[in-house]
């Protein structure tokens, strides 16, 4: 299986190349930024960097499908944990997303929701039998702002 896997910051770029060990002249370019070739398991795998903002994280990934044809692309990075019980740093695997940027913050603050961003993923396929870490499943929030309490608690509900 071919595997490309985006990586959105800055910081969590430079920490995968590090805990890597990828060198300069490992580094290959494309559009949004640096990548690289690495073997994961028994995969082949593309790992790139996209920057952050969902645009130029889509823009990125269409990029790696058209690029290099890949089997499936994982989007490893931070995102907003809506559940209560969810810690600093626990690794969730998404079954529900939700787009919550679209909050009104001029005139009348608003942080209603509209369900036609919220999106239910498939993740029947996913085999976490060998994975030793621990893995939460549950609902993530998407933007590029950060989530608010009291938008925590209405994606909670």
């Amino acid at each position: 299986m071919k595997l490309s896997i985006q990586i959105c910051s800055e910081l969590e770029w430079g920490s995968t190349k590090s805990i890597l060990k990828i060198g300069r002249d490992q580094l290959r370019k494309q559009p949004s930024g640096e990548y690289f070739n690495y073997r994961v398991g028994q995969h082949r795998s593309t790992i790139y960097h996209s920057g952050a903002t969902k645009t130029r994280s889509a823009a990125a990934c269409q990029f790696a499908i058209d690029a290099w044809h890949p089997d499936a692309v994982i989007n490893l990075g931070t995102c907003a944990g809506v559940s209560e019980k969810v810690r600093k740093l626990d690794v969730i695997l998404a079954k529900k997303v939700f787009q919550y940027d679209v909050i009104q913050k001029f005139g009348i603050p608003s942080v209603s929701f509209k369900r036609s961003l919220q999106t239910n993923l498939d993740i029947s396929w996913v085999d976490l039998s060998r994975v030793l870490t621990k893995i939460n499943i549950g609902t993530i929030a998407s933007a590029d702002q950060d989530l608010c309490p009291k938008a925590r608690k209405i994606l909670q509900q």
